[in-house]
């Protein structure tokens, strides 16, 4: 559109100015209480968890690894994964220039840990015992290029993810070796960037974090060492030893830099030597981050800001104006084209609008109601808006995107701190309040929303009161209450959204809201 959205924020606004198109309220007005509980991480909430584990696929396994614990463990993690719709795995052995994937052969792709069968555990597992490199591929063993291939398939998962706008996963990537790189690659794992623009991917979407293990099983025969090792040329690059030193001193050089890829990778080491039972289970205990709680907003939809009016199809119209303009008040889309009347009434009000950008976002909506990303906004709506349709908070600004649209200011851009009406309340406060960002209220407006968070029983868990609800009575005799609360997760920038909805029936108490009700992500 060659207009600015913010001066179409302000359009829409006029349609509900009182001195333009609103009629005077005609139904009694009511507010409420509305009470409940909140956590951190809200029951059945998760966000994506995507693991990859990298195994190295070189001969020497099979003297250090004889009975094949590590293809046990691999299975084992998986077992102990969450067997949810969002939870994903890659397996991958790598040996001289050769990247093999198990799960997915030749797609280099992340396969729900859920789907993958008993028998197919099993196959997994034998193929890791079982590896041997095709005609051709040599036996030497490449971290850099090992790695380069998981760097690869985590951006261009992330980037899928992106484009199709899901939530932003967690990665975890789970490196084992039983020793080093046949040539040094130091400069490139310790002081160059192999590891370390793994965990740069962060940046893209979620968590990325690389885990690495030493998988040494043999109990070595107790010997003294005294050797003087040479330094390394810089501080980050491991000393080399001598061909005729110790096992036990090269076992510890190999530990140390799988150490310093898991501190460079942001994840953990682990090691298992002398026997010890080989565990990856301490990745998928650390899988799921801790989130802590940000902003918490409460907005009833079929309700119009600061005046309460009823909005009985929650489509950013009162019923009063709809009755003007001759659309549905029992429908969001009032003419089944994909678009919300409230969206539609946004781009008529825009008189500067490019017809020919909209007439193309039609083509490309059915009609129907989908709202992937289940912010009260359907994803044709959110075309038109140039807001995220996998992300319930596009902008980040604690504000889910229809609580945004619903009180005209932009879902697309974090405004939160922009003042539109002059009058000392930034618009992030007047949407918390349910008051109007675009008319000037009182310091303390009779009608806005009033919050008390109390902590309650359970880690990052609070007893939430909401004042001043309104509950107007519309059409249908209900409303729906939108609850959000802005989580971020432990190691990450970028929150994500926890949505849930609340039925309220006309004349009768709100209803207490229970903590599962408020979800990470979109669950239909």
């Amino acid at each position: 559109m060659h207009r600015s959205l913010l001066v179409a924020a302000a359009l829409l606004v006029s349609c509900f100015d009182p001195a333009t198109e609103r009629p005077p309220p005609g139904e009694e007005q009511r507010t409420d209480v509305l009470e409940g509980e909140l956590c951190s991480l809200p029951s059945g909430g998760v966000r994506p968890l995507k693991v990859l584990i990298a195994l190295d696929a070189s001969q020497s396994l099979s003297v250090t690894d004889p009975n094949g614990t590590r293809a046990r463990a691999v299975t084992e993690l998986i077992d102990r994964l969450p067997q949810d719709v969002e939870t994903s795995v890659a397996v991958m052995l790598f040996t001289d220039s050769l990247s093999a994937w198990l799960v997915s052969p030749f797609l280099q792709q992340f396969v729900r840990a859920s789907e993958i069968s008993a028998a197919e555990r099993a196959a997994i597992a034998d193929r890791i015992l079982t590896f041997v490199p095709p005609p051709g591929v040599g036996t030497s063993t490449d971290f850099v290029n090992a790695l380069s291939n998981v760097y690869a398939a985590i951006a261009r998962d992330i980037a899928v993810d992106n484009a199709a706008g899901r939530t932003p996963a967690s990665y975890a990537v789970v490196f084992v070796s039983d020793g080093a790189p046949t040539s040094n690659q130091d400069d490139q794992l310790l002081c160059g960037d192999s590891v370390a623009r793994i965990r740069a991917l962060r940046d893209l979407g979620g968590d990325v974090r690389v885990h690495t293990a030493l998988v040494f099983v043999p109990v070595l025969p107790a010997t003294t060492c005294n050797e003087s090792l040479p330094a390394g040329a810089v501080s980050c690059r491991l000393p080399v030893p001598p061909p005729d030193a110790c096992p036990q001193t090269v076992i510890g050089i190999n530990a140390d830099r799988l150490k310093r890829m898991a501190a460079l990778g942001g994840g953990e080491f682990r090691e298992f030597r002398a026997g010890a039972p080989v565990d990856f289970g301490f990745v998928a205990e650390r899988l799921q981050p801790a989130f802590s709680m940000g902003t918490i907003v409460v907005s009833n939809l079929s309700a119009a800001p600061s005046t309460g009016e009823a909005d009985s199809d929650g489509d950013g119209l009162t019923d009063a104006l709809e009755a003007m303009l001759g659309t549905n008040p029992d429908a969001r889309d009032s003419d089944g084209d994909g678009f919300g009347d409230g969206v539609e009434r946004w781009v008529e009000l825009g008189r500067e609008r490019d017809p020919s950008r909209f007439a193309r976002l039609m083509e490309g909506c059915t009609a129907g109601d989908k709202d992937s990303d289940c912010d009260g906004l359907t994803d044709c709506d959110e075309k038109v808006l140039s807001s995220n349709t996998g992300r319930a908070d596009s902008d980040d600004d604690g504000l889910p995107d229809a609580v945004e649209f619903q009180h005209a200011t932009r879902p697309e851009l974090s405004d939160h701190l922009t003042d539109f009406d002059v009058d000392g309340t930034p618009n992030g406060d007047e949407v918390r309040q349910h008051t109007d960002p675009w008319k000037k209220d009182p310091a303390k407006p009779e009608r806005a929303y009033r919050y008390t968070l109390t902590p309650a029983a359970g880690a990052g868990c609070f007893a939430v009161r909401v004042e001043n609800v309104q509950a107007p009575k519309t059409r249908s005799g209900q409303s729906t209450l939108l609850l959000s609360a802005s989580l971020k997760a432990e190691g990450t920038d970028r929150p994500v959204a926890a949505i849930g909805r609340v039925t309220v029936t006309s004349g009768q108490p709100l209803p207490v809201f229970k903590a599962a009700q408020v979800r990470v992500g979109c669950s239909p």
